[in-house]
């Protein structure tokens, strides 16, 4: 009979001892790779680097979360206009209009008033009775100026530069009767007189030296009306005595 040796029981006993260490290490090194994070790590603590298009998705959350969180932002302007809203409100914007007034003053110098009373009054008719010529003592000059007659509108033909009283020296009124071809007056007398007429249309005449220092002004077939008649001086404030005729002759004519 052949004895067989049994299988040595150390030698058994060892694979089992070497088997069990080898399970126990793949369980440390698990365990250790579970510490360490390699496997089920958090994203959020993790060091596991996420991929390319979880990284691009993140940026663009974020930019869109940073653009919409914007229009909450702008509340602050809108209180901010609202807080201007409330001050334009409650201040008060106060216009003051100056408005200013400038008052000029200007001296009109006096005129001749042929509406007052003449100092002498004379009515005759055409182809008045004898005696002709007509005739009056006047004095001739006075304070206002005539010179603003040389560019009045009704100024008619003449030199109207003098010095005479307000009102007329003479009013002479010229009725209806028998047509006359003229009306002549003239002035003789001391001194440089003009003689000056506001005839029934209106118009200013005047004359200065017809004959020496005496004016003299002849009418053309003469409307009936009123006839204003001044004897001016040259000079202001000058008097000089003479006589005024009226005639309705043409061979009577002043004289020096």
């Amino acid at each position: 009979m052949q004895y067989t040796t049994p299988p040595d029981p150390p030698k058994r006993a060892t694979t089992w001892v070497w088997a069990a260490a080898g399970f126990g290490g793949v369980i440390a090194v698990v365990a250790l790779l579970f510490a360490l994070g390699v496997f089920g790590g958090d994203d959020e603590t993790g060091t596991t680097t996420p991929d390319a298009a979880t990284v691009t998705t993140t940026v663009a959350t974020t930019v869109a979360s940073t653009t919409t969180v914007a229009p909450t932002t702008t509340v602050a302007p809108t209180t901010s206009t609202s807080s201007s809203s409330t001050t334009s409100s409650t201040s008060s914007t106060t216009t003051t209009t100056t408005t200013t007034t400038t008052t000029t003053t200007t001296t009109i110098p006096p005129r001749l008033d042929i509406s007052l009373d003449a100092r002498q009054e004379l009515s005759l008719p055409q182809g008045f009775p004898a005696p002709d010529p007509r005739t009056l003592s006047i004095s001739s000059g006075g304070s206002i100026s005539t010179d603003y007659l040389n560019s009045h509108p009704q100024h008619a033909s003449g030199d109207c530069t003098g010095y005479a009283i307000k009102e007329p020296d003479l009013e002479l009124q010229y009725t209806a009767g028998t047509p006359q071809a003229l009306l002549r007056f003239f002035w003789e007398g001391s001194g440089d007189a003009v003689l000056i007429i506001n005839a029934p249309d209106g118009k200013w005449y005047c004359n200065d030296d017809t004959a020496g220092f005496n004016p003299q002004i002849t009418f053309t077939n003469p409307p009936i009306g009123s006839y204003d008649v001044y004897v001016a001086k040259r000079t202001t404030n000058s008097a000089g005595d003479g006589t005024l005729s009226i005639t309705e002759f043409a061979g009577v004519v002043v004289t020096e």
